[in-house]
């Protein structure tokens, strides 16, 4: 699998597409190098995007996989309606079975296949694509155990609205970056009870940091490098167990942030290539095949 992409991963395992052959999907274990390809998708469209997510049942035991996509009838018609969607079609799969099962529930917005996801406790959740009937992007999750799709209340204040976010999972919480555009700081909030929107609290608050390896766009001034890096290329990847917040900047190096102390630590890793996607992962050497259960 030389050319693919990563489109979710869970307790260690990779879901994988490839790039040159459409719809084929592997579930990767990087650890133990064990690959399993999942059966074809029977319903195929002529002008798709397509949207994946991979996560773990805690009901059944199970993992599962689930496939939207976002179809038109024809070429360059574009993938916005009056109302975000023209048509969509989503699919579920669970490991060990032989077919993927077709969901009556749609997702209630237009998924933005772009931006990266959070997954929490068997939820797994995405920013919906604006657009001029929808200012604003919301937050839909997929709840692995009911295969349903619900919105989750985003934190209410003024600066959230108006600032890009991205969401990620910190220390079993689902949490929203905020890159707030005014004081080019970053801005993490934490769902402390989730689906709660009372719950969300505003626990970090990351300062600029250029970190030795990254390297910025000449054409910028030094402040202009400084304020654009430090906080449009910021994506928080892990909560660590010292209580360090692990930073990626530009997909070409990382830092650790220090929230007691507001210190910097940068990270150097020996051997990196000059842009990279990371992808944090728990150790996992148990075979792909003892993971799973197969159904009847």
């Amino acid at each position: 699998m030389p050319n693919f992409n990563i489109t979710g991963s869970c307790n260690g395992f990779l879901c994988l597409t490839d790039t040159q052959v459409p719809d084929t999907t592997y579930i990767h274990n990087p650890f133990t190098q064990e690959s399993i390809q999942l059966p074809p998708v029977v319903k195929y469209f002529s002008y798709q995007r397509v949207m994946m997510g991979f996560s773990f049942d805690h009901v059944t035991k199970t993992y599962k996989v689930i496939r939207t996509v976002y179809c038109t009838p024809e070429p360059n018609i574009g993938l916005s309606g009056p109302f975000g969607i023209i048509n969509s079609d989503t699919s579920i799969y669970t490991l060990g079975t032989d077919s993927w099962r077709s969901l009556v529930q749609k997702p209630p917005y237009w998924l933005d296949w772009r931006l990266p996801t959070a997954s929490v406790n068997g939820f797994l959740h995405w920013q919906t694509k604006a657009h001029k009937y929808k200012q604003y992007r919301e937050i839909v999750a997929f709840d692995f155990a009911t295969e349903e799709f619900h919105e989750v209340p985003y934190p209410r204040c003024r600066s959230f609205r108006r600032n890009m976010y991205s969401l990620v999972e910190l220390g079993g919480h689902l949490c929203a970056v905020v890159r707030v555009s005014y004081n080019g700081k970053v801005d993490v909030w934490v769902m402390k009870e989730y689906n709660v929107v009372s719950s969300w609290s505003k626990d970090y608050i990351v300062g600029e940091h250029v970190p030795v390896g990254l390297n910025p766009d000449l054409s910028f001034s030094q402040r202009m490098r400084e304020k654009w890096f430090s906080t449009r290329s910021a994506q928080v990847r892990c909560l660590l167990k010292t209580g360090e917040i692990l930073i990626e900047y530009g997909r070409q190096a990382f830092a650790y942030y220090d929230s007691e102390k507001a210190e910097f630590r940068d990270l150097n890793i020996h051997g990196l290539p000059n842009c990279f996607e990371s992808v944090v992962l728990r150790v996992n050497l148990l075979s792909l095949q003892d993971s799973i259960q197969i159904q009847s």
